[in-house]
């Protein structure tokens, strides 16, 4: 069941909605039209969720006030599994395998968080390591309460970039 807000005629009308499969097919059921909501005030609704909590006995409901909630953190791993599966489909592990050995660095994770930089929000590389736990990464470690400046991206590690 879902909650469905439908405008007729500049109105808008509140209904609880079903989903139903039928002869292979999906179609929505009205199962209760609560009408056109402009009638009802805020106390009228925070009444009629008491009572049905009450009808209910659902004891763990506590009021979300909007103004207290924010965000925590923000991850991108939907990125991280499509730039994988590109670089699955065109075989680029046996492409990196094949570059010279004395690299120090994990040139291939490298190459996929440009890629998924570039897919999502195009920065420049500095900032691509101020956000790498955006993409599923681990960050790197840098000095408390401080970004990386563009001299210690040069310097960087690259094979600390451990994977989460």
């Amino acid at each position: 069941m879902f909650v469905k807000i439908s405008k007729v005629k500049g109105k808008k009308y509140l209904r609880v909605m079903e989903s139903v499969r039928e002869n292979g097919k999906v179609k929505q059921h009205t199962v209760i039209n609560f009408g056109n909501i402009e009638k009802y005030s805020k106390k009228d609704v925070e009444k009629m969720i008491e009572k049905l909590l009450k009808i209910f006995e659902i004891d763990e409901y506590e009021k979300i006030n909007d103004n207290l909630m924010e965000e925590v953190a923000r991850r991108n791993f939907g990125v991280k599994v499509v730039v994988n599966k590109i670089f699955e489909r065109y075989e680029m592990k046996r492409f990196f395998e094949r570059l010279d050995k004395n690299i120090e660095y994990n040139v291939e994770e490298m190459l996929k968080i440009t890629v998924m930089n570039r897919i999502i929000e195009p920065r420049s590389k500095l900032k691509i390591f101020n956000n790498l736990e955006y993409f599923g990464y681990k960050g790197i470690e840098k000095s408390e309460g401080k970004e990386l400046d563009e001299n210690e991206v040069m310097r960087l590690d690259p094979r600390k970039l451990d994977k989460k």
